[in-house]
């Protein structure tokens, strides 16, 4: 028999065991027999104890076998596994980044065609307020010194004037219908009767004007002059409607780009494109003219154009 304290193997008829002196009386029975049936004659009690416990579904580190994790496969005996880090998903991120790249950049597409409407109504918007013909002038002209007042002589020298003036198409308007109740008042000219005489008198006006100033005037300067003074006396009617047009229009292909019309879209960004080609037609030099609100309606009219044509 078997201790049922220490384990110790003893006598049958002992009554104290001869390793612990635990009391082996009449109440007490054997440790062999407290293992349970089916218990192998030749398992440890501490193997039983273990067996006991697995069948309830509980493992007891540290008694009759160490605490057992995996990792990487393998057994590690007696201590936790810290959290484990996958290297392999490192490559596949390199590796499948082109096509996430890509699927971005398509999705950022989408996006950016509404973005384009967005920023062409805006432009519409602010147009008519900001400078549309700009008037540059930038010539050496040649005076006379201080010296030919007091000695007589003709000594002269070339002084460099520079001057700009920009008008946005609200002050155009104003400009062209004060134009016109002048020239009703002094005569009853019509404007578009001003502005063909003023076409045709260009090259003997500019002529006159160099030889009174005794110096060269530039193309472009010419150019910018009598292409805003052609758009104010024939271009009475474009100047009016259109920046009201332009604002009307900005707000509309706002609205329908947020609410992704295509069709209205494409309208709203035509009508300016129209606008346009009639101040182009009035002003006879629109591209020497042209100031910021000029490009910012060309600006406009493409990215609208851009946005209703590309967005799905």
């Amino acid at each position: 028999m078997f201790c049922n304290q220490c384990g110790t193997q003893m006598p049958e008829n002992a009554r104290i065991c001869p390793n612990c002196g635990a009391d082996m009386g009449a109440g007490q029975t054997p440790f062999q027999q407290t293992q349970g049936a089916g218990t192998n004659a030749g398992q440890m009690p501490f193997q039983q104890t273990q067996s006991a416990g697995t069948g309830a579904g509980a493992v007891q580190p540290g008694y009759g076998q160490p605490n057992q994790q995996m990792y990487g496969g393998a057994p590690m005996m007696g201590y936790s596994v810290p959290p484990q880090t996958n290297m392999g998903n490192v490559g596949a991120v390199f590796k499948n980044a082109p096509g996430e790249f890509a699927g971005r950049v398509k999705r950022m597409g989408i996006s950016m065609f509404c973005l384009l409407g967005i920023i062409a109504a805006m432009l519409f918007l602010v147009a008519p307020f900001m400078n549309f013909a700009s008037i540059h002038v930038n010539e050496k002209v040649e005076v006379p010194s201080y010296s030919s007042y007091f000695m007589g002589s003709s000594y002269s020298s070339k002084v460099s004037v520079k001057a700009s003036v920009g008008l946005n198409l609200f002050e155009l308007s104003q400009l062209s219908g004060t134009v016109a109740r002048l020239a009703d008042k002094l005569g009853g000219a019509d404007t578009d009767d001003l502005a063909d005489a003023l076409e045709g008198a260009e090259d003997y006006l500019v002529r006159e004007l160099e030889d009174e100033m005794d110096t060269d005037i530039k193309d472009s300067s010419v150019k910018e002059v009598f292409g805003t003074a052609r758009l104010v006396l024939k271009g009475r009617a474009a100047v009016l409607v259109t920046p009201w047009i332009l604002i009307v229009c900005g707000v509309g292909l706002l609205v329908f780009t947020v609410t992704n019309h295509r069709k209205l879209k494409l309208v709203f960004s035509v009508i300016p494109l129209a606008c346009l080609i009639w101040l182009m037609i009035c002003s006879g030099h629109f591209f020497s003219i042209m100031g910021i609100g000029a490009w910012a309606i060309i600006l406009g009219i493409v990215l609208g154009l851009i946005s209703a044509l590309k967005d799905a």
